[in-house]
């Protein structure tokens, strides 16, 4: 396993992807500093260097996506894989390997998020004002379900024998996803009330009243799509980064099922995959 993590991140320092997605990652960070400083001073808007942090969280799992997707559909393209397995490395290291450089390398992105907004917008925005239990929470929640999206596009990456297929794959899974949560976040955030306008005849004064929303979801509908949410690791990445309610405590656990049963699976069918 160490020969093979060892060669992976040899691989690394000269892969164009990965130096792709942290110049890009540096490129947004930049964008949206500018953005929200001219909307202090244009604005008088309120900025949180907390919020600046967490705004990565819903669009990392694009980088994620793309590293995957290419980083080990290459080893398929360039024969690598075969030679591993030829040289006498068992696929479950080989499946493994790949997936904790994958992880890695995800958590690696939100660092460097991190500290290059940290060193921006702290002499700009203020200090990141947080309780220690909430950051500690919250950090643990946003590195699982970056290990939860490795696991995820790791599974698409290996079983795929094609890179275009596999990077493809990988980035629609990940719209598919922001599809989904959008759509349920929508839902779950219907009022339950509604305005109702009404002209009186008499007066032909308009009046408005409250009445009960007909779209409104029964609490046992917004209980079952909130756990599809939090399940999901881009609806994590978006109650995370918008600070919306949900069980935290409970977001670490949904991930860790989805690292064991992707990566179970995942191992399983590399194992009877054939390779010749």
């Amino acid at each position: 396993m160490y020969r093979l993590l060892d060669a992976g991140f040899e691989r690394i320092k000269k892969n164009k992807v990965f130096f792709g997605c942290i110049i890009a990652t540096i490129g947004i960070a930049i964008f949206m500093l500018v953005s929200n400083y001219l909307d202090m001073k244009n604005y008088n808007a309120e900025i949180s260097t907390s919020e600046l942090i967490s705004n990565y969280l819903p669009m990392i799992g694009i980088f994620i996506a793309v590293f995957s997707g290419l980083f080990v559909g290459t080893e398929y393209s360039d024969g690598t894989i075969r030679n591993k397995i030829i040289a006498g490395h068992k696929k479950i290291n080989i499946y493994l390997s790949n997936f904790i450089i994958s992880s890695i390398v995800s958590i690696l992105f939100q660092i460097i998020w991190t500290i290059f907004v940290l060193i921006i917008a702290v002499p700009v925005f203020g200090k990141p004002i947080i309780e220690l239990n909430q950051l500690l929470i919250t950090s643990l929640d946003s590195i699982m379900f970056i290990i939860a999206y490795s696991a995820i596009f790791n599974f698409i990456s290996v079983l795929s024998c094609n890179k275009t297929i596999s990077s493809v794959t990988c980035i629609l899974l990940f719209f598919i996803m922001l599809g989904v949560t959008a759509s349920l976040f929508n839902i779950i955030q219907t009022p339950e009330t509604v305005q109702r306008g009404g002209l009186n005849p008499d007066t032909g004064v308009v009046s408005f009243e409250e009445v009960p929303n007909p779209h409104y979801p029964s609490d046992a509908k917004r209980q079952f799509y909130q756990t599809i949410v939090d399940i999901i690791p881009m609806g994590q990445a978006f109650s995370l980064g918008a600070r919306l309610p949900t069980n935290i405590y409970m977001l670490p656990i949904y991930s860790l099922a989805l690292i064991v049963v992707f990566n179970g699976t995942g191992i399983y069918l590399f194992n009877k995959k054939d390779l010749n």
